[in-house]
C-alpha cells in the first residue's frame, strides 16, 4: 500500500517537472526572435584549360620565329594548332627571313601576326637552318624552271613539282578571282594547298605584280567589287554606302576596312 502511494507521488512530481520545463522552453522561444538560415548555392569559378588561360592573358616578349618553341608561341597567345604548324614548317627546312614571313603559315591568325610584328627579332638566322635545297640536288630539268605565275598556263604549271592538272586548274581559277598574284605566297590560299606542297616549288616561281588587274572602288560596280576573294559581302556594302557620301581615297578606305592585315593584302588590288 505504501509502495503504491510512493509511485503515484513520483509520477505526479515527474509530470509536474516535465510541464514546467516545457512552459519555460516555449516562453524562451516566444521572447527570442526567430533565426532563419538561408543557404546560398555554391558558385564555382569556371575551369579554364591551360590554352584558354594563356589566350586570355598573352605575355608579349621578343622572340625569334626560327628558334621559338610551340609552348612559348602558345604563351604569346597563338593557338596550339598554328604554333605546331610553325614548328613543323621549320623542321621541314622552312626559315623566316623577315617578320612578315609568319603571315605565310597556313591558318595563321592575322590579328595575332600583326600584333607580333614589333616583338619579332631575327638574329643569326642564316646559320640556324640552311634551306633544304642546299643539301638536296634537284634534277637539272627542275632547276631550269622559272615560271611567272601571272602569265603561266596550265601546261607550264604542271611542270612544277607536285602540281598536276587539278592543282593547275585551281591555281588559274584563284588567279582569275584575285586579278593576279602579288606574291608567290598566295599559292597557300589556293584550296588544298599546304606548306608541304609549296616549299618544293617555291624556288621555281616568281610574280610580276605589274600584271595584277586592279579594282577601282569609285567606278566599278557592286558585283565586280564583291567578286574579289578579300572583299566580303558586308565590306562591299560598307564601301558602297561610303561612296554615296564621299569619294573613296586610300586614307578613308583604310579607315573603313579597319583591319591592317587585310589592308596590306588588299591595297595592291585597289585604285582610286
Amino acid at each position: 500500500m505504501l509502495a503504491a502511494l510512493q509511485r503515484k507521488v513520483l509520477i505526479v512530481l515527474g509530470t509536474a517537472m516535465l510541464c514546467l520545463f516545457t512552459i519555460r522552453w516555449y516562453w524562451a522561444q516566444w521572447q527570442s526572435p526567430a533565426i532563419v538560415f538561408h543557404f546560398l548555392p555554391e558558385v564555382k569559378p569556371p575551369v579554364l584549360s591551360a590554352d584558354e588561360h594563356l589566350k586570355q592573358a598573352p605575355v608579349w616578349d621578343t622572340f625569334n620565329p626560327n628558334t621559338v618553341s610551340a609552348a612559348r608561341l602558345i604563351q604569346l597567345g597563338l593557338n596550339k594548332k598554328t604554333a605546331n604548324t610553325m614548328v613543323h614548317y621549320r623542321e621541314k627546312g622552312g626559315r623566316f627571313k623577315t617578320p612578315t614571313d609568319i603571315f605565310k603559315i597556313y591558318d595563321m591568325d592575322t590579328l595575332w601576326a600583326q600584333q607580333a610584328q614589333p616583338y619579332i627579332v631575327l638574329l643569326n638566322t642564316v646559320l640556324l637552318q640552311p634551306a633544304k635545297h642546299t643539301f638536296t640536288r634537284q634534277p637539272e630539268a627542275k632547276q631550269a624552271l622559272h615560271i611567272e605565275l601571272n602569265s603561266a598556263d596550265s601546261i607550264s604549271l604542271i611542270k612544277l613539282p607536285g602540281i598536276g592538272p587539278a592543282y593547275a586548274h585551281r591555281i588559274l581559277k584563284y588567279r582569275s578571282l584575285l586579278g593576279g598574284f602579288t606574291t608567290s605566297n598566295q599559292l597557300l590560299e589556293v584550296y588544298g594547298f599546304r606548306l608541304e606542297k609549296f616549299e618544293p616549288l617555291r624556288q621555281f616561281v616568281y610574280v610580276n605584280a605589274a600584271a595584277v588587274k586592279k579594282i577601282n572602288l569609285n567606278t566599278d560596280d557592286f558585283k565586280t567589287v564583291n567578286r574579289h576573294p578579300y572583299i566580303s559581302y558586308e565590306l562591299t556594302k560598307q564601301i558602297f554606302d561610303w561612296k554615296r557620301k564621299t569619294i573613296l581615297t586610300p586614307e578613308n578606305t583604310r579607315e573603313l576596312i579597319n583591319d591592317n592585315a587585310l589592308w596590306i593584302k588588299l591595297k595592291p588590288y585597289l585604285q582610286f
